[in-house]
C-alpha cells in the first residue's frame, strides 16, 4: 500500500531544521541532543504512519479486514461464504420387490473418508426401479473437495442393506468465501444496489451477490446493440461463472434468477432472463525471437514468455465484452523480454456485452525463433 505519510528521514530533517532555527545551533551526527531527538523522531514517524493508514482504512479503496467489513455494513452489504462441492449419485439395489426411500441427508464419502457429501432431497426407488440419482452437497465448505473424478466417491456413511452407491458426475462447485480483494469492488458499487433493478448497474450488482462464483455480469436491456439485446419490458442477465460443471452452472444460474426475482428487487413490469454467456472462441499462434544480447538469460525468457502467453489468455478470459486484442498479447511478450513478436492469432476481434472470450481447448505453445542482432 502506497503511503502519504512523511518518511523518518524526511521528518527528522524537519525536526532538526526547526531545531536550528530556534536555537542557531547545527547539531552533529555524535551530538546527544540530535540523539534524543533521533529517538523522539521513531515513535513520531511511526504515530503519523498508523494515524495514515487508519485514515485511509475508512475509504474501500484502502480498507482491508474488519475496516473493510465495517463499510460494508455501513452500505448493507457482506463478504459472500463460501460454497460447498455438489455431485450426483446413483444408489444401485439388488432387489426392487419393494419401495425404497433414500431420505435427504443421507451421507456418502469416499474410501479415504476425508469429505462427506449428504443428498440435497429424498430419492424413491419404486417397486422394479434398481438405480436412482441423487444431487449431493459436500458438508464442508470450500474448493478443497473439487475434482473427485467418477466413481471416486463409494461409501455409505449412513448404511443401507442391500444398496451401493457411485458418483456418476466428478464433484465441482467448491468456493472459499469472498476475499478483501473480490469483496471491496462490492462495496465500492453497492450504492448501485440500493434502488430496485432498474438501472442496468443494479441488476449487475444484484446478480454478482448470489454466489461467489459469478466473476461477471452483463445486464442487457431493449436498447442495447448486443445480437442478444431482449424485447421490450424484458431484461436479459448474461453471466461468466467460474465452474465448467453443467449441474454448478444450473445451480448458479437459479441463484441469481431467485436473487433477481425479489419483490424488492425486480421491478413488477420487468421479465427477467438469466443464462451464461456465450463463449467466441480465439485462439494463439505467435513467433518470436530474443536479442543477442540477452542471450545467457534464454532459458529464463521463454519460461517467462509462456507465462507471458497464458497470463494473456487467463485476462482475456476474465471478463464480459472483452474484445479479443492481440496488441495486449504482444506488450506481455515483449514485457516478458522478446525482441520480436510475430503474431499469427488471434487477430482482433470485437466482443459483445452477451459473450465471453474463451481459448481454443488447444494453444500452441509460444514458437522461438532464435536470436538476432
Amino acid at each position: 500500500m502506497t503511503t502519504l505519510a512523511k518518511t523518518p528521514a524526511e521528518i527528522e530533517a524537519e525536526v532538526l531544521a526547526r531545531y536550528t532555527a530556534a536555537t542557531g545551533n547545527t547539531l552533529l551526527a555524535a551530538d546527544p541532543r540530535r540523539l534524543l531527538l533521533q529517538s523522539i523522531i521513531y515513535y513520531l514517524s511511526h504515530c503519523r504512519t498508523l494515524i495514515d493508514l487508519a485514515d485511509r482504512r475508512n475509504l474501500p479503496f484502502y480498507a482491508d479486514g474488519a475496516s473493510l467489513l465495517a463499510l460494508g455494513v455501513f452500505v448493507g452489504t457482506a463478504p459472500l461464504a463460501g460454497q460447498a462441492s455438489t455431485v450426483t449419485m446413483e444408489y444401485t439395489r439388488a432387489t426392487s420387490l419393494v419401495e425404497l426411500i433414500i431420505p435427504a441427508g443421507h451421507r456418502v464419502t469416499t474410501t479415504d473418508g476425508a469429505f462427506l457429501w449428504a443428498t440435497t432431497a429424498a430419492l424413491t426407488l419404486a417397486i422394479g426401479a434398481l438405480t436412482g440419482s441423487a444431487s449431493a452437497r459436500c458438508t464442508e465448505l470450500g474448493p478443497e473437495s473439487n475434482d473427485i473424478a467418477i466413481g471416486g466417491i463409494t461409501v455409505l456413511v449412513d448404511p443401507l442393506a442391500g444398496v451401493s452407491v457411485a458418483n456418476t458426475t466428478a464433484t465441482a462447485g467448491g468456493t472459499d468465501a469472498q476475499t478483501d480483494d473480490e469483496f471491496r469492488p462490492y462495496v465500492i458499487a453497492a450504492p448501485d444496489g440500493f434502488t430496485t433493478c432498474g438501472p442496468r448497474s443494479a441488476y449487475e450488482w444484484h446478480a454478482g451477490q448470489a454466489s461467489p462464483l459469478v466473476l461477471d455480469v452483463s445486464a442487457l436491456g431493449p436498447d442495447d446493440d448486443d445480437d442478444e439485446a431482449p424485447a421490450a419490458g424484458v431484461v436479459a442477465v448474461f453471466l461468466l461463472i467460474d465452474s465448467a460443471d453443467a449441474l454448478v452452472i444450473a445451480d448458479v444460474i437459479d441463484l441469481v434468477e431467485t436473487a433477481l426475482s425479489e419483490d424488492t428487487v425486480r421491478p413488477l413490469t420487468d421479465m427477467v432472463t438469466v443464462a451464461e454467456a456465450t463463449e467466441v472462441s480465439f485462439t494463439v499462434g505467435i513467433s518470436y525471437y530474443i536479442r543477442q544480447a540477452d542471450a545467457a538469460n534464454v532459458v529464463a525468457i521463454q519460461a517467462a514468455v509462456e507465462a507471458a502467453q497464458d497470463a494473456y489468455c487467463d485476462w482475456q478470459e476474465a471478463a464480459l465484452g472483452r474484445d479479443v486484442n492481440p496488441t495486449e498479447l504482444i506488450a506481455r511478450i515483449y514485457a516478458a523480454g522478446a525482441g520480436r513478436v510475430t503474431v499469427s492469432d488471434p487477430a482482433f476481434a470485437s466482443v459483445q456485452r452477451s459473450e465471453r472470450a474463451v481459448r481454443d481447448s488447444y494453444v500452441a505453445a509460444p514458437d522461438y525463433s532464435g536470436l538476432y542482432e
